[in-house]
């Protein structure tokens, strides 16, 4: 269910009741994995006949086919080079292969899944709620690819990308744990 514009947005369910009733139903959504979510979205890019990466030139018969195999695989991969070889543009153009809308629970920190929530606070919602529970429906744009390589095992690491990001900016910044300006 990938919807393009901003009107669509609109549209989106707003509780998990209408999430379940919708193309985003429990048993397309709910064990899918970030690799299954980025295989699925090649092979429509493919079938539709779209530029991959646009843009990186000279690649076409080298890396890029690999790279299409290691997604079609749900392989994780590494990006090794030099400077200029486009590994850090390679990697931003990957997010274009993710859903642009997924949905979540509203009023968390973590963006759980609205059918396997992870943290306390999801759970408890989900409990108190039930099917009235508010979703939200959003994908951020551009993570900074540095982020991305530094997860780990690859793309389909089960961390939520944004989480993962934040807090590895804020131990690099205040190793101590912490923000700054907390009381």
């Amino acid at each position: 269910m990938s919807m393009a514009s901003v009107g669509a947005f609109q549209d989106l369910p707003g509780t998990l009741g209408e999430l379940r009733r919708s193309g985003y139903c429990e048993a397309r959504v709910a064990s899918r994995s970030v690799k299954d979510e980025l295989r699925e979205n090649l092979i429509a890019k493919l079938e539709r006949g779209e530029e991959l990466f646009p843009g990186i030139v000279g690649y076409e018969d080298t890396v890029i086919p690999q790279l299409v195999n290691a997604v079609l695989s749900r392989h994780n991969f590494i990006l090794l080079g030099l400077r200029g070889q486009a590994k850090t543009r390679i990697i931003r153009m990957l997010t274009s292969l993710m859903d642009e809308f997924a949905p979540c629970i509203a009023g968390t920190e973590t963006r759980d899944n609205p059918y396997r929530p992870i943290s306390r606070q999801a759970r408890l919602l989900l409990e108190e709620m039930g099917e009235e529970t508010w979703t939200h429906s959003g994908r951020i744009a551009m993570v900074p690819a540095r982020c991305l390589s530094a997860l780990g095992p690859g793309l389909g690491h089960e961390l939520p990308i944004m989480e993962a990001c934040e807090s590895l900016v804020r131990d690099l910044l205040h190793p101590t744990g912490g923000y700054p300006f907390q009381g």
